[in-house]
């Protein structure tokens, strides 16, 4: 709560300080704000998955992931426009990968994307069942992660988990 809240702050004072009319800054403003709105309602999934992914890690003898908030929020990175509970899977990763190494320095980024799931359990059994997504949840240089779960209006969840080296 004190991080949403330091979120909130900061995003109080770029919207207040901005004298710009360029649409671009107005944009990633409402951005933010949308990004706050969803991760507030999702936080506990987005726990619960990365609870999920590190006990994985830890049977697996692999190092646990640390949650960077930034990268929740590059994780939520999806072009203009798009309706991200239609969109193919993977939509945006290529801007999410140079944002996320721009932001964090990191030279190697992958993600999971998952589309349909009613939770954390189930978003993390599909991952556990696709050898690909298995494999990138136990890479054992990674030590470090961004997730953003956002509920479609169906009620199922769309997920991004992007996992990351800093």
């Amino acid at each position: 709560m004190k991080n949403l809240n330091l979120f909130l702050a900061i995003v109080c004072i770029v919207t207040f300080m901005s004298c710009s009319n360029d649409d671009k800054e107005i944009n990633e403003v409402e951005s933010l704000e949308k990004f706050t709105e969803v991760h507030s309602k999702n936080s506990s999934q987005e726990s619960e998955l990365l609870r999920l992914v590190n006990n994985f890690r830890i049977e697996n003898g692999v190092q646990t992931l640390r949650r960077v908030s930034v990268a929740d929020n590059v994780a939520a990175i999806f072009p203009d426009n798009t309706d991200r509970c239609n969109s193919p899977l993977h939509t945006g990763a290529s801007q999410r990968f140079t944002e996320l190494k721009r932001q964090t320095g990191s030279k190697s980024v992958s993600e999971n994307v998952a589309d349909g799931q009613s939770n954390a359990q189930r978003i993390f059994q599909a991952f556990v069942n696709s050898s690909t997504h298995r494999s990138i949840m136990l890479q054992s240089n990674v030590n470090a992660t961004g997730i953003s779960i956002v509920q479609c209006p169906d009620g199922s969840l769309n997920t991004v988990q992007l996992f990351f080296v800093q």
